[in-house]
């Protein structure tokens, strides 16, 4: 499958804790990382182990961090000659407290890196895709790509992800085939129960076939037009590290629904996929213990 994934690369500088610090105290990281980071970065990343073609669109600047994004990417195999280089910028810089203890992670972003453009989306050969995949960021800009991908190619699955409750992003989901939600969006809409806070989007959204949203441990929901809501429930694990667990849940998504499965099971694998990232540090490797589960 050919994906490309419209979103922002960032440089993650990961400090291993043993517990999270009160405020004011001064202590030592049992452990430092320097990763690429970025949720549509992360999820390509994952989809190339699956052998998938994957090209990545968003603004890089031109500093020592950029130059460590691109390494990545060229040594991942991912293709990014639809990236806008902005001079005189800084990379946008993920400044990550991992708790040893239990795996959770703090995260302080810091951005200066101005989001791509429509504009720029125009230089984007949309007929070589079979699916475009979308952070919901910036959502009037996002709005015409997706409006341009949907106009250029009409048989090309699109899909977003809402991770945070952003001014417009609704319009954007007006125009997406699958539509990622994270639990934090759900429950700053209002909904205690995911499986109902999807009905109802489905109701407010209706172009889209899937309507997905993870639960953390607990599991994942999606409702799928014409049949409703399906559970998965999540497995008992050791949890290490859940940083881009998310992004490992959407690449899960996406490398299912280009096999013959249907949605539950689409859903089943995304779901362990997930829960294997949290067991290791980092994302290298996820497909081949996949194989061996």
């Amino acid at each position: 499958m050919r994906v490309l994934a419209v979103g922002v690369a960032v440089l993650d500088v990961i400090n291993e804790v043993d517990g999270y610090p009160q405020e004011d105290a001064e202590i030592r990281a049992l452990a430092q990382d320097r990763r690429t980071g970025g949720n549509a970065l992360n999820m390509l990343s994952v989809l190339r182990q699956f052998g998938h073609e994957c090209h990545w669109a968003g603004t890089l600047a031109t500093d020592d961090a950029a130059q460590f994004i691109e390494r990545f990417m060229i040594g991942q195999g991912i293709e990014f000659q639809y990236a806008r280089r902005l001079q005189g910028k800084v990379t946008p810089v993920s400044y990550i407290t991992l708790n040893r203890r239990n795996g959770s992670r703090t995260i302080i972003h810091y951005r200066d890196l101005p989001e791509l453009m429509a504009t720029d989306f125009n230089a984007v050969e949309t007929q070589n895709f079979d699916w475009v995949h979308f952070e919901g960021r910036n959502p009037d800009e996002l709005v015409c790509m997706m409006d341009r991908v949907r106009q250029a190619v009409p048989h090309i699955k699109i899909s977003l992800e809402v991770e945070k409750v952003r001014p417009g992003i609704e319009a954007a989901m007006a125009q997406a085939d699958v539509i990622f939600f994270s639990r934090p969006y759900c429950l700053k809409a209002g909904y205690e129960q995911a499986g109902e806070f999807l009905e109802d989007q489905a109701r407010l959204y209706g172009i889209a076939q899937e309507l997905i949203c993870t639960w953390g441990g607990q599991g994942a929901y999606v409702y799928q037009k014409g049949v409703g809501v399906t559970f998965v429930s999540g497995e008992t694990i050791e949890v290490v590290d859940t940083l881009a667990a998310g992004d490992t849940f959407i690449a899960g998504y996406l490398h299912a629904a280009s096999l013959p499965m249907a949605v539950p099971a689409r859903l089943n694998f995304a779901n362990r996929l997930a829960g294997l990232k949290c067991t290791q540090r980092g994302l290298a490797g996820l497909a081949q213990r996949m194989v061996l589960e």
